[in-house]
């Protein structure tokens, strides 16, 4: 540009492709009148010995002088010849779709009458054995489709398998376990083989389903865990990983335990809510709810105490100096998918319209809020009203569990803690308020897009990273894994703690008003 005239024109409102200094530099010669510098600017048109630009705002038309023009295969990966030479993308949807369907169909079906025919005391080889026949045939049958390439195939069967797994669980079996009723599936949990497993006092309560749900939970968190902490921890000699996965593992082990077999025992049918000891409402959604008159004060004042300082003071507190590590360290629901799904973290959705989709974890959240004082001041905890159903119903069985955990091999494990979780919003809107904690880079990115590549929830890493630019949860939902600082190659990035925040003393106030 020093010898020759120079235009460049984007279609961006700013630099987001080159490097920081790069993109100094092209201002830099800007200024000083070397390069014609156009932004959200586009090709009209090109003609013998010319050059038409556009601004895509005001629709002005430059007209520039032009030799030769190099047209250039751009950014965006052409999908449509890759499909037609056969080269298959990474987690391209593919297969038939009406076949997945049928076969889920099929697999629901033989569910229905074997547990239609089973409430009903009606087993024989044709009322119980044949459905239930038909049923492993179907999802047989979709892991054979989906092992042939059928991506549809595997979406069916991984969101049955969800769903049957946590409609069994409960007071109140879904569809189609509630023919069967929650005392026959808690007797048989609780009976033979499976009752030598199952606490006295559990079994006693009929909880014998939520304790074989919270122990198969409980064994995939440890299993992939330790799995997880050997990829990122021990494998790249990362001790903030390594304490990362232990802490998620303790946790949730710590707990099933506490719950299960201490809790049952020493407080009795109350035991189901020590879940809430370390999932603050609005996560544990029933911590204020389902109290009556004839409750021990002592057991219902402690908890809806502790449920009050969980939420209003610890984690307000907590996410003052540790942003939102809450959903990495200590979170059971986070916890399933840092390890479970850490399998598929590089699935996660990216780009800007994926994270348009974030508004609905903000909704959920006051969702959440106004049922609780509805519930509260209106049905004085009871939570026999339509405001606690649907939120149960909509939120606390399809999108916390049936949904999110079925979608990990197609999304990555954050779908729920990224979109839908209300506690993870809560403490994103806190943190963006007055977090102290953020993620530096310095110049030495090399834009290998690792970094963006592993973020669970979305995050442009790299975007951040090049421009030198911090990031916290002003602009990103980063959750503060930390995995996009361990997978960097040229330890461009780290944690560091931000001295300027929201909490502004008052003199310093005042001075800046003078």
């Amino acid at each position: 540009c020093d010898n020759n005239k120079v235009v460049l024109a984007t279609i961006d409102e700013k630099f987001i492709f080159p490097k920081k200094r790069n993109a100094d530099a092209i201002i830099a010669k800007a200024k000083e009148g070397k390069i014609e510098l156009y932004f959200d600017t586009r090709l009209h048109r090109i003609g013998k010995d010319f050059v038409e630009l556009q601004h895509q705002k005001t629709k002005e038309v430059g007209k520039h002088p032009n030799d030769v023009v190099f047209e250039m295969i751009g950014a965006i990966a052409p999908v449509g010849f890759f499909k037609k030479v056969g080269i298959q993308m990474e987690n391209a949807w593919r297969g038939n779709k009406a076949v997945a369907v049928i076969m889920a169909f099929i697999a629901l079906l033989g569910l229905s009458m074997w547990a239609y025919h089973t409430g009903q005391n009606n087993n024989g080889p044709f009322t119980t054995m044949l459905p239930g026949a038909l049923f492993f045939a179907a999802m047989g049958s979709l892991l054979l489709l989906s092992k042939n390439g059928n991506r549809y195939a595997l979406l069916s069967f991984t969101l049955t398998l969800s769903y049957v797994l946590y409609a069994a669980k409960g007071s109140s079996p879904h569809f189609p376990f509630h023919w069967i009723g929650a005392d026959r599936i808690a007797a048989y949990l609780s009976s033979g083989f499976f009752g030598t497993f199952v606490p006295d006092a559990v079994a006693s309560f009929k909880g014998a389903p939520s304790f074989w749900y919270s122990a198969l939970y409980t064994f995939l968190v440890l299993f992939f865990g330790i799995k997880a902490m050997k990829r990122w921890g021990i494998d790249r000699k990362d001790p903030y990983q390594v304490k990362r996965y232990i802490s998620i593992m303790a946790f949730q082990l710590v707990f099933f335990i506490v719950v299960n077999m201490v809790l049952s025992v020493v407080i009795g049918q109350y035991y189901w809510r020590g879940w809430g000891l370390y999932q603050p409402f609005p996560l544990f959604y029933n911590t204020f709810f389902w109290w009556y008159p004839g409750d021990p004060a002592s057991i219902k004042w402690f908890f809806i105490g502790f449920g009050l300082l969980l939420t209003f003071i610890a984690i307000p507190l907590f996410v003052r100096f540790h942003g939102m590590r809450f959903c990495t360290w200590i979170c059971g629901c986070g916890g399933l998918a840092e390890t479970f799904g850490d399998t598929w973290r590089h699935l996660s959705p990216k780009g800007p319209k994926s994270r348009k989709w974030e508004f609905t974890g903000p909704v959920i959240l006051a969702w959440s809020f106004i049922s609780l004082f509805v519930i509260i001041f209106v049905f004085r905890s009871d939570g026999n009203n339509l405001f606690w159903k649907s939120y149960d119903y909509l939120v606390d069985f399809w999108m916390v569990a049936v949904i999110p955990i079925g979608l990990y091999p197609f999304f990555g494990g954050k779908v729920w803690c990224r979109y839908w979780c209300p506690l993870a919003h809560y403490m994103k809107i806190l943190s963006s308020w007055y977090g102290k904690l953020a993620i530096t880079s310095n110049d030495k990115c090399i834009s290998c897009t690792q970094c963006s590549k592993y973020c669970q929830v979305g995050v442009d890493v790299m975007a951040f990273a090049k421009n030198q630019e911090t990031f916290d949860n002003t602009n990103s939902s980063c959750i503060h894994c930390g995995i996009c600082i361990t997978v960097c190659p040229m330890d461009v990035l780290q944690f560091e703690t931000k001295q300027h925040t929201a909490f502004i003393p008052a003199e310093e106030v005042k001075l800046l008003v003078k």
